[in-house]
């Protein structure tokens, strides 16, 4: 009986915590990605990824059922900072993650102001505000 509440009460934290701005990109996923897709963001980020976008995040704070979160933690890193777009693709790839939240939180916590391998042909900008950016992954690596 008391999970309801609780649960409203979160959220509603949740969203004095975070911008507007923030908020509308989560929305905007909620409304324009499909419903098994995977959204990267930051550890911190990741419970808005599920509670407000309704998405799959690739990593939260949720350790519990997680046997590899080091080595999500240390390729969540990697990603945001790589300057190697095929070191990007290839970690991508390697979790099914479809796309990419960027925010000043992001660029605040791994200490980047872009994503250096982004290009409008694999990682178009498909939404954009003051806060957040967030890019599809479309591209893979093709084995020969």
């Amino acid at each position: 009986t008391s999970v309801f509440p609780s649960l409203i009460l979160s959220m509603e934290k949740t969203k004095q915590t975070f911008t507007s701005n923030e908020i509308s990109a989560l929305n905007w996923l909620r409304l324009n990605t499909g419903e098994e897709d995977i959204v990267l963001a930051t550890l911190k980020e990741g419970h808005l990824i599920t509670s407000i976008a309704h998405r799959k995040n690739f990593i939260d704070s949720n350790f519990m059922s997680v046997g590899d979160i080091d080595e999500r933690l240390l390729d969540t890193y990697k990603i945001y900072t790589t300057t190697s777009q095929t070191g990007a693709i290839t970690l991508l790839e390697k979790y099914n993650i479809d796309y990419i939240y960027f925010s000043n939180r992001a660029q605040i916590e791994y200490n980047v102001n872009n994503l250096s391998y982004v290009d409008d042909q694999c990682f178009p900008n498909v939404f954009s505000n003051n806060n957040v950016k967030i890019y599809e992954s479309l591209c893979v690596i093709e084995e020969k």
